[in-house]
């Protein structure tokens, strides 16, 4: 399953950049054609970001932040950059510049909360997941709240990622990765009669995976299903031979035939 990391970062930059790019109001404008060569900059920042070339990325980011140091995405790439390069210090310092500048853009938050969860101050991540959901300025919520819940699922506070997963769902109901981690956490937590509830939601309104089928054995066999988690296991099998947990279920002892 989906690890907090693989989560989040794989959400956070696609959140910051569905949004308009935001300067400040009452700071000095920079010349037009300025602000259009920091786009451009900014733009082959991002995705050399996107592509893991950390180096690149900081160069073009900081070329573009020279240009127009009030483009706030810029400030939050830049800020993701240098946390993957290993300076949390310089990275906190842009997010917070990008937070100054840009209050109200969600994908700034929702970047700035990811940051906050990975280095485990929880509840100020919180508080800035919510402030971007309720900026009201990303159409997809359930994305933002889904990242707040598995952050509070890491601290560990499984009431409160409860909460967010939930809310996630009243955005959206059939949103997989929400549905996911509800399925998850009802598990993990012992309740497996709403691991399943939850479970048959996602399998019903989302395509199958080699993980949710998987998770869907676990749950029928820690109920005493056996007959409901054989058929999944075989669907494993027969739907994802080459899969890690297809694997699992062979070297379990499930008999294919």
């Amino acid at each position: 399953m989906k690890t907090i990391i693989n989560l989040l970062i794989g959400s956070v930059l696609a959140i910051l950049l569905s949004a308009c790019v935001t300067t400040s109001n009452g700071v000095p404008k920079v010349k037009i054609d300025e602000h259009d060569a920091a786009l451009k900059y900014y733009e082959v920042g991002a995705e050399y970001y996107r592509k893991g070339s950390y180096a690149s990325a900081r160069d073009r980011l900081e070329k573009s932040l020279s240009l127009d140091p009030q483009l706030a995405e810029a400030h939050s790439v830049i800020a993701m950059t240098y946390q993957q390069l290993g300076d949390s210090v310089r990275a906190a310092d842009h997010f917070k510049k990008a937070i100054r500048i840009a209050p109200k853009n969600a994908g700034v938050r929702n970047t700035f909360a990811v940051f906050l969860c990975q280095q485990r101050d929880f509840d100020e991540a919180a508080k800035q997941f919510d402030s971007a959901v309720s900026s009201g300025a990303y159409r997809n919520p359930e994305v933002i709240l889904t990242n707040a819940g598995v952050c509070l699922s890491q601290k560990p506070d499984p009431a409160r990622a409860e909460e967010y997963f939930r809310k996630a769902l009243t955005f959206n109901a059939n949103y997989a990765e929400a549905l996911l981690q509800m399925t998850l956490l009802m598990y993990s937590e012992g309740n497996s009669i709403q691991a399943r509830a939850f479970f048959e939601r996602l399998l019903s309104s989302n395509p199958p995976t080699a993980e949710i089928l998987f998770l869907g054995v676990q749950i029928e066999k820690s109920l005493g299903a056996d007959k409901t988690s054989n058929e999944l296991a075989g669907r494993v099998l027969s739907e994802f031979p080459t899969s890690a947990e297809a694997k699992k279920i062979l070297d379990a002892g499930y008999d294919a035939g």
